[in-house]
């Protein structure tokens, strides 16, 4: 998870918050909500990625903390089932996933996984270049070519 002190990270919690509290309010208050233990109030003031996860992401799936959800959730457990080859694509900037917690032995302990690591990218979009432009198209292209020419 995002450290508390980097910058991105509390631009990313901050936009999180913004973006999907509000619209979710009444969702808070509901008995549902309640029953899911969710305060709008503790959400809206959580001071990271992982407070707030905690705070509601995880409850909202069933898990009282974070750590619940990525023991029994992780698809981590689960690499060296993957049959096909499969890209992944990580970046040393990702506010999400620190590049030092995944678990790069894993990936590569199978054949079938193309582990790559970025220098930025972020998270999901993996901008590119002075005029930013999502970098992702290009590694993924390559990597169908490849699987393609088989």
């Amino acid at each position: 998870m995002c450290d508390n002190e980097s910058l991105i990270c509390q631009n990313y919690t901050a936009a999180m918050k913004r973006k999907m509290l509000k619209p979710m309010k009444k969702g808070f208050e509901s008995k549902a909500g309640k029953e899911m233990g969710l305060d709008y109030n503790a959400v809206l003031n959580a001071r990271n990625n992982l407070e707030f996860d905690n705070l509601f992401f995880s409850r909202v799936q069933g898990y009282k903390t974070m750590d619940d959800w990525y023991n029994n959730e992780s698809f981590a457990e689960r690499l060296s089932e993957y049959p096909i080859p499969t890209l992944f694509m990580f970046a040393e900037d990702d506010p999400v996933v620190p590049i030092e917690d995944v678990p790069r032995e894993k990936f590569v302990a199978n054949p079938n996984i193309i582990y790559t690591e970025f220098k930025t990218g972020g998270h999901i979009a993996m901008f590119t270049g002075w005029r930013p432009r999502k970098g992702y198209p290009k590694p993924i292209i390559e990597f169908i070519n490849a699987v393609h020419s088989i």
